[in-house]
This record gives C-alpha cells, sequence and structure tokens, in this order.
C-alpha cells in the first residue's frame, strides 16, 4: 500500500478523545488519547494506547491503575490542554480542577464522565 492511501485509510478510523490520568501518590501525570476500547462485559475491561516513553505511561505503570475522563463531543479545547505536559497546581491539572477518585487518579470535573481502572496486563512496544 503506497504511503498516501495508507494514511487517507488510518484517518478514516472512528475516534473519541479521552484524557487519560495518573498518579503514583507523589506525582500526577495526564494525557490527551484518541485509542480506547472495549475489551470485555464480563469481568469489564478496557484497552488503551499510551506513549511508552511518557510520564503518564510511567505513572501508570508504578501505581498499576489510572482514570479515563471522557471529553464530550464540545470540549475540543480542553482536550488540546492535555497535548501538552502536565502543570499541576493546587487542585487543577493544565488549569483544570480535578478531584482525587478511588484509585487516586485524578478525575477532571469538567468532564461528563470517567472510568477508574486498575492495569491488569500490558503490551509494551517501542517503535523502530
Amino acid at each position: 500500500m503506497d504511503p498516501e492511501s495508507k494514511k487517507k485509510a488510518l484517518r478514516m478510523f472512528t475516534y473519541g478523545m479521552h484524557i487519560v490520568t495518573a498518579s503514583d501518590g507523589t506525582q500526577i501525570a495526564a494525557g490527551a488519547i484518541n485509542w480506547v476500547s472495549q475489551a470485555s462485559f464480563q469481568p469489564p475491561l478496557v484497552m488503551i494506547g499510551v506513549k511508552v516513553d511518557s510520564n503518564l505511561h510511567r505513572l501508570i505503570k508504578a501505581s498499576g491503575s489510572l482514570a479515563i475522563n471522557i471529553v464530550a463531543e464540545d470540549q475540543k479545547d480542553l482536550a488540546a490542554a492535555f497535548f501538552k505536559p502536565s502543570q499541576i497546581a493546587g487542585n487543577t491539572i493544565n488549569g483544570h480542577e480535578f478531584e482525587k477518585g478511588v484509585t487516586g487518579a485524578p478525575l477532571l470535573l469538567a468532564t461528563p464522565a470517567y472510568l477508574e481502572g486498575r492495569v491488569v496486563g500490558a503490551v509494551e512496544k517501542r517503535g523502530s
């Protein structure tokens, strides 16, 4: 497949925008991701894609937990704030308020929904 056809085909996938957060108890990280998929109804499992060389990945691995903050269709500006490194000030990440969830991961108050979860498996791949 030629590179332009491949790029065009890949852009046809339907993506949502989500903000994943994690904390190891001393540090917090957050990042916008566009790959979340349900893996199982019973038990309820989801799969996500996080850059393996990111601080977010490091904290998810260290804590074994995370939160997926689901961004509404009209919240593109909120999602855009998480395409850069996490800046924590009081109870805000990149200027957006959060509260600590059951897992310790930050829950963004401006998003309409969230999921908290524990890591039950991981596949780590680095690009070549």
